[in-house]
């Protein structure tokens, strides 16, 4: 098994949203569709501005991800 912490990149948005969208319409997330690939680049990019986004790479795919946030931006919260 080859592990990997990095920096995600734009071209990891789809298996980023593959990840995600079982947790949609779920108390976990508070969304109520899926984001589209487009969403979830331009999150990605919003979010590496100023905060931190990490994926885990296990043998060249995309296991994991992490990232920071705003504090409250969504209105659930």
């Amino acid at each position: 098994m080859n592990l990997l912490i990095r920096l995600v990149k734009i071209s990891d948005a789809q298996e980023i949203r593959a990840i995600y969208a079982p947790y949609v319409e779920t108390p976990v997330t508070f969304e109520e569709s899926v984001p589209p690939v487009s969403e979830i680049v331009s999150r990605i990019k919003y979010i590496t501005t100023h905060l931190p986004y990490l994926v885990c790479e296990i043998d060249g795919h995309i296991a994991g991800y992490a990232y920071a946030t705003d504090f409250r931006t969504r209105s659930a919260y």
